[in-house]
């Protein structure tokens, strides 16, 4: 494929696309062969005056070599005089769930220049296989029906809903872009840990998809083709949720209240969908992690026999169950109160340096409370110390090692050792200061009419 021919490719996708080319369009280049032909492509297009052009480069350092990327890139751009910003990942050199981390990064450094120079687009490499792995990764790991769409041609930015990512090689073949390359002599670098299966996407395009192809030559175009007709059947969709969720969502100030008798009308399948798209109204960014099976449990919860209670949202949302309505709200729930509150003690554990562990049953929580998951009010709770597999369970639905969460709350060495724990198994509730009994992490689930637990010191 000859570079004149991408260029006018991408030309005529910019028009359909209806892009404004008022502005400059922001370039993600990595320095892999991808993002340099599409980098080629879009200066061809600037020197036909078709185009303003800004580059960006994220070095990650993630490999030894990285510096050479960014070299590459520098020097290309220096002597086609491009406009180059390069950004830095500083970070430990042992990281958990190093690909999201990275991609915050890269995501949060795009939408913070689009902001400071007002710019609207940010330009990807991304590809047809990259579109196919990213189908099948997300329907193995179980993910929503939008998601598992994978990637979109033209869609919001991530961290910034406002900007809009374009990614106009999608219809391309790894294949067609080295074919570019080689054709019109564009210099470009391999990523050496493109190879490595520690990575998932690896793993699909090294692994899965070779023996795949052994029952279909052509199964990551089936796969992209997949995911296109998927996203223009939930655009026409997306009609039919913004009219059903209008019937069910009410907007006030500072809330939202959920018609829960007009939600139930819905069938099972249905509500999931419903909610999901709801909470993207209220706040997409904020939502955009809430995964399948956070979805899942909120429905069960709001279409349950309980008529009160609360349940914690990502980012500091609630949603309070009362009665025939929900009401979504940021900051801490407010439950009805009620004249009795005698709480009936379950069980009384007793806490270095006279504090005392006390699960109750109420209606309304005491101050200092916290409520036990419905899954494991009946289960025994210890208190201990910390030990090698504990983890927390996130709000998400997503697990995270405790020692992680240590590193990421930047615990002192001597609190992690001496930190008191509240779990049931490996399954850490919470994790509790040992000499003021300050709560710093209690489980972020729902809170039902039922059993809580209550922390109390000596002096109160």
């Amino acid at each position: 494929m000859e570079l004149n021919q991408l260029s006018d490719y991408i030309d005529q996708w910019l028009t359909d696309w209806q892009i404004d080319r008022t502005k400059p369009l922001l370039l993600a280049v990595s320095g892999g062969v991808d993002s340099m032909v599409l980098l080629a492509s879009c200066m061809t297009l600037q020197e036909r005056g078709r185009l303003k052009l800004q580059v960006m480069h994220i070095n990650h350092q993630l490999r030894p070599d990285a510096a050479k990327d960014q070299q590459l890139v520098m020097d290309y751009c220096e002597a086609h005089d491009l406009d180059l910003t390069v950004r830095i990942w500083r970070h430990e050199s042992e990281l958990d769930n190093v690909e999201a981390r990275a991609r915050d990064f890269r995501y949060g450094n795009f939408a913070a220049y689009l902001k400071e120079q007002d710019l609207s687009y940010v330009v990807i490499a991304h590809h047809q296989q990259d579109v196919a792995e990213t189908t099948l990764m997300r329907l193995i790991q179980g993910a929503s029906v939008s998601a598992t769409a994978g990637i979109k041609p033209v869609s919001p930015l991530y961290l910034a809903p406002k900007k809009t990512v374009l990614r106009p090689l999608l219809n391309f073949s790894k294949e067609d872009l080295y074919d570019c390359a080689e054709h019109s002599r564009i210099p470009y670098r391999e990523d050496e840990t493109n190879q490595s299966l520690d990575y998932t996407r690896n793993r699909m395009r090294h692994y899965w998809f070779p023996k795949l192809a052994g029952e279909n030559p052509n199964v990551i175009q089936h796969f992209a083709q997949f995911a296109g007709e998927l996203n223009g059947l939930l655009s026409f969709a997306e009609a039919g949720l913004n009219r059903a969720v209008e019937t069910i969502l009410d907007e006030g100030e500072a809330s939202w209240t959920i018609d829960l008798e007009q939600w139930k009308v819905h069938s099972p399948q249905e509500r999931p969908l419903l909610l999901r798209h709801l909470l993207r109204k209220i706040d997409a960014t904020s939502f955009e992690s809430f995964g399948t099976r956070g979805i899942q449990a909120l429905s069960t919860f709001l279409a349950g026999e309980t008529a009160q209670g609360s349940w914690q949202l990502p980012h500091g949302y609630q949603v309070v169950k009362l009665y025939e309505r929900a009401l979504i709200q940021v900051g801490e729930p407010i439950l009805p109160s009620h004249e009795e509150n005698e709480l009936p003690v379950l069980g009384t554990t007793l806490l270095p340096g006279g504090g005392r562990l006390e699960r109750r049953v109420a209606l309304t929580p005491a101050p200092n409370s916290y409520w036990l998951p419905a899954s494991i009010q009946n289960q025994v709770l210890s208190i201990r110390r910390r030990q090698p597999g504990d983890y927390l369970q996130l709000q998400t639905g997503d697990h995270q090692k405790l020692r992680r969460y240590f590193i990421n709350e930047k615990f002192p060495a001597d609190l992690r050792e001496r930190a008191l724990l509240l779990a049931a198994g490996e399954w850490v509730l919470a994790v509790i200061d040992p000499e003021t009994y300050a709560v710093y992490y209690y489980y972020p689930l729902p809170q039902y009419e039922g059993a809580y637990w209550q922390i109390t010191h000596e002096n109160g």
